[in-house]
């Protein structure tokens, strides 16, 4: 019997790995069937269905959508869900829109109509609920963006990431709002 399970887990396992291809020079990942990836000039849209972390990358950076009117809601404050003994995350819940009463709405310019499509975003009004910085030795890696499409569905997350430390954030991936997401934190952040 457990030579059945090995077996049909080896089978498994070969189909998957046989329908991916990586090209070693370039870093790309293929799939034959329906594109796991495709390049854009300077963005590379990479998709994710083993984790349903859907995610693009953008070298420049992405503009933090609602960030530039923000204003903190709740001051900066140990996050101890992503607190190791050797690092020490803080995070700060930011209003999106500075104006009382006045939603902050994804648009067009944050993210295309293709980008939406990639991140499998719904199309209509996607609001904007809250932003959460996430910090380590007062560097932002990451900012939660909390969206919530208008009438219909679930809060989600925008996971914007500082892959580099260069204060850039060049990955955005669609995922879990809080409480369930504790943000992954970059390798840069651990050197000192």
């Amino acid at each position: 019997m457990r030579f059945y399970y090995f077996f049909t887990f080896l089978i498994i396992t070969m189909a998957f790995f046989t329908n991916l291809k990586c090209d070693a020079v370039s870093g790309k990942i293929w799939q034959n069937n329906n594109g796991i990836a495709k390049e854009e000039t300077n963005k590379k849209i990479e998709k994710s269905d083993t984790k349903e972390i859907l995610s693009l990358l953008n070298k420049e950076g992405w503009e933090i959508p609602g960030l530039s009117k923000s204003k903190i809601n709740k001051p900066r404050n140990l996050f101890r869900n992503g607190s190791t003994d050797s690092l020490i995350m803080y995070w700060t819940w930011l209003q999106p829109n500075s104006e009382e009463g006045q939603e902050t709405k994804l648009n067009d310019t944050a993210l295309s109509k293709q980008q939406r499509e990639t991140l499998r975003l719904l199309e209509g009004d996607i609001m904007i609920t809250d932003i959460v910085q996430f910090d380590i030795n007062n560097r932002p890696f990451c900012y939660l963006i909390k969206i919530h499409p208008r009438g219909i569905g679930a809060t989600q997350g925008l996971h914007y990431y500082d892959e580099d430390g260069d204060g850039k954030f060049e990955m955005v991936e669609k995922g879990s709002a809080l409480p369930a997401f504790v943000p992954r934190i970059p390798p840069w952040t651990e050197k000192k």
